[in-house]
């Protein structure tokens, strides 16, 4: 036989299985200060495009998200299921203010009752 073109199959060599990783494993993704790419696609919101005062209102809102979730996605459906109870947002208000408010009540709740449990 012509070199190159066949080999027995005592000359192949094994290799090592391929194994894949998930894209995102955890809630560890892209972020740009310290918020996931996604969030700012699940808000249509272009990455570097909003002030101090908005990553910070998204910080928060991702941190309630992605808590005690598993993977990016498991997050952002918790976060869609809140959108759809709380409606549309109303006046004046962009989709992350609504979600903010209410991220900050349920926190403000769940600080209350550790105070109560602590008495």
């Amino acid at each position: 036989m012509v070199d190159g073109i066949a080999k027995s199959a005592d000359q192949v060599q094994p290799t090592e299985p391929i194994t894949h990783e998930p894209i995102a494993t955890g809630v560890d993704a892209m972020c740009y200060e310290q918020v996931p790419i996604d969030i700012y696609r699940f808000f249509d919101t272009p990455v570097g495009s909003i002030d101090s005062k908005d990553v910070k209102i998204l910080k928060e809102i991702s941190d309630w998200a992605f808590n005690g979730v598993e993977t990016l996605g498991d997050g952002l459906i918790r976060l869609r299921n809140l959108e759809i109870k709380l409606g549309v947002p109303t006046g004046k208000d962009k989709r992350p203010d609504k979600i903010w408010r209410w991220v900050k009540m349920q926190r403000n709740i769940e600080d209350l009752q550790k105070r109560q449990e602590a008495i």
